[in-house]
């Protein structure tokens, strides 16, 4: 077996690691939801849920831009370096997009302790 056939098996491999996976996270999160909460005792909870589609975009120049907007969004400035290594980091990583289909919040402060 020569080098390209190895790498070919190894690439095929990857491939299917990678749907094992996809496949894990869509059942478990994929279609899910995740809440985000506040407060301490019972009485100072509050908190917010979206339940969420979720598309995976694996192509490269996708996954770049969304790189390169969130580092435009929290580091400022595209230089040239970052841009740089945005594309290569691009190529091996995948983009998420989350469609909320629904959400749920709720404030127990606002129930002044009747419940």
């Amino acid at each position: 077996m020569g080098f390209m056939d190895k790498a070919k098996k190894l690439a095929e491999q990857a491939q299917e690691k990678l749907d094992e996976a996809q496949k894990n996270f869509n059942q478990g999160q994929g279609s899910g939801s995740q809440p985000a909460e506040d407060g301490v005792r019972y009485d100072e909870l509050r908190g917010v849920m979206f339940e969420c589609d979720v598309l995976l975009e694996r192509d490269p120049e996708k996954v770049e831009q969304f790189g390169l907007d969130l580092f435009e969004r929290y580091a400022g400035e595209l230089t040239d370096e970052i841009t740089a290594m945005v594309a290569k980091q691009a190529q091996k990583r995948v983009g998420l997009t989350f469609i909320p289909t629904r959400t749920v919040s709720w404030d127990h402060r606002k129930l002044h302790g009747a419940y």
